[in-house]
């Protein structure tokens, strides 16, 4: 007999990612988590995330499942998987608070630090791939003797094209203690001119035979 499954989802994700704590450095020049040094008004639910971090993902994904039974034994299966994503993505990076930094917080003052990576990463990420796996399985006699074969080729293909993101309008100091949420001036653009590429293929070749009394 014949049978052929096909199925699809599509999965939607939308939210904003926390990047942590700033490190702070202490006289003894080690630095540690900013929170391990209890300064006045700072907690864990202190937050450095803006208005303008985001983290918007969507999969497309197709899912075929083929196989044919013969009355010779043999059988003939198909699977196959195409699937599309693409990630607006932008977050915020706390920097280091310095011993100097530090001191002022210890001592009841305000403190302004940098954020780090350039005020974070963005980009705009769009791809796709598939993978077949064809396979051709046979159990029967052959010789007197019970047999099983299979012999199979998988192919699998990945393309992913990612593009940085740049602000203009965007506030990178900010109040260690109480950093500014809402971005009100930020805008954000794209260089599509200049994407960042990869591209993957694999096949693999799978075969095996047993013959027993």
């Amino acid at each position: 007999g014949t049978e052929w499954h096909v199925g699809y989802e599509y999965l939607r994700g939308k939210g904003k990612p926390d990047q942590g704590q700033p490190m702070a450095t202490g006289a003894d020049g080690i630095a540690r988590p900013l929170l391990e040094f209890d300064v006045l008004g700072y907690d864990r639910s202190t937050s450095y995330v803006r208005s303008i971090d985001k983290d918007i993902t969507e999969t497309h994904m197709l899912t075929s499942s083929f196989s044919h039974v013969a009355d010779s034994g043999f059988t003939i299966t198909n699977d196959t998987r195409i699937k599309h994503y693409s990630r607006d993505f932008a977050t915020t990076t706390p920097g280091a608070c310095d011993e100097a930094c530090l001191s002022s917080l210890l001592l009841g003052g305000s403190a302004v630090m940098a954020y780090g990576a350039g005020g974070g990463m963005n980009y705009d990420q769009d791809g796709w791939g598939f993978e077949n796996l064809t396979a051709a399985h046979f159990d029967g006699d052959v010789f007197g003797m019970k047999n099983k074969a299979l012999i199979g080729l998988d192919i699998s293909y990945q393309k992913d094209d990612r593009v940085r993101g740049s602000w203009t309008g965007r506030v990178n100091d900010q109040g260690v203690v109480n950093p500014a949420y809402q971005m009100p001036g930020a805008v954000q653009s794209f260089n599509y001119s200049q994407p960042a590429n990869a591209r993957s293929l694999d096949l693999g070749l799978v075969a095996s035979d047993r013959l027993w009394l």
